[in-house]
């Protein structure tokens, strides 16, 4: 379970009855501390209730019912009270700017807690949500589960980031573009991707094959597309993938040519090299491309957010 320890609530005790502290909504709380100082030379009393939503302040919901506090002390109690959302804290005192009263306690998203603090099906320190409907104040340490990509995510007071690794992955469709004219991948041609990411790693693969007919190469430096726009580096390009393009249709038999991808800074796709003749790979290059040649890459990089 999750807690987010604070001071619940600090105030002067007025003299009539007044809610100084309500657990928000979607949360319960636990008070596990109150201090009561008074700051008068006289004696002076104070009352305190822990109140079920919607009720009201009286002698069936009191936890300090009209207790005496000495001139100048201080009195403290420790407890283990469980509060629901909407369930509050009201206090008075028996003259006013006498009493200065601290409430320490802790907070956690929770469901299943009734009014009262009555345990329900079940209580839990970690939201359900998903992606897109993230808390929009969160606080630092809030821990959620995003059910659309099975994935805990924490707060770390300035950005959500994943908890562990081990989220889904996902089907995404490289697109294989070329920097002067887009090829045509034709009729019976293969696309797939897959990716996951941990915080900001982003891991995946990318195979794509040319169709039997109606191919076109396109023109320029080929470039495959990436499922989250990659962090732009110090430098212009970062690598970011490695893998092989093959030679289906050659005479040569079906080579197969290793190659490197590199990210250019602030787009969101790599172009590749011949890993050893370090020639760029393009739409003529490093052998005639033709129906059934494929590429096959595996990435791994920063993701830019």
């Amino acid at each position: 379970m999750i807690y987010s320890p604070r001071r619940l609530t600090q105030f002067v005790a007025p003299t009539s009855e007044t809610t100084q502290y309500t657990v928000p909504a979607s949360f319960f709380a636990i008070l596990k501390n109150i201090v009561v100082a008074n700051t008068t030379g006289l004696t002076q009393t104070i009352n305190l209730s822990v109140v079920p939503s919607g009720g009201a302040a009286g002698a069936a919901n009191r936890i300090l019912p009209g207790i005496s506090i000495l001139g100048n002390s201080v009195f403290t109690m420790d407890l283990s009270t469980v509060m629901a959302a909407g369930d509050f804290v009201s206090a008075s005192a028996s003259a006013a700017s006498s009493l200065t009263v601290t409430v320490s306690g802790v907070e956690s998203i929770g469901t299943g807690l009734s009014s009262g603090g009555s345990p329900g099906a079940s209580v839990t320190g970690v939201q359900v949500v998903t992606s897109g409907t993230r808390p929009g104040s969160p606080y630092n340490g809030q821990v959620i589960y995003e059910t659309d990509t099975d994935t805990l995510v924490v707060y770390n007071g300035s950005a959500w980031v994943d908890h562990a690794p081990g989220g889904a992955w996902n089907a995404y469709t490289p697109a294989l573009t070329g920097s002067l004219s887009n090829p045509t991948l034709g009729t019976g041609a293969v696309v797939e991707g897959r990716w996951t990411r941990s915080g900001r790693e982003v891991v995946g693969y990318a195979d794509i094959r040319y169709g039997t007919s109606g191919i076109g190469v396109g023109g320029g430096n080929y470039r495959i597309s990436l499922p989250v726009a990659p962090r732009s580096g110090a430098v212009t390009d970062v690598v970011v993938a490695q893998g092989f393009v093959r030679d289906v249709s050659g005479t040569a038999g079906q080579q197969r040519i290793p190659c490197v991808g590199f990210s250019i800074s602030g787009s969101q796709y790599f172009e590749f090299v011949e890993s050893y003749g370090k020639n760029q790979v393009t739409s003529v290059s490093p052998f005639g491309w033709a129906v059934s040649d494929e590429m096959h890459f595996q990435f791994a990089y920063e993701a830019a957010s």
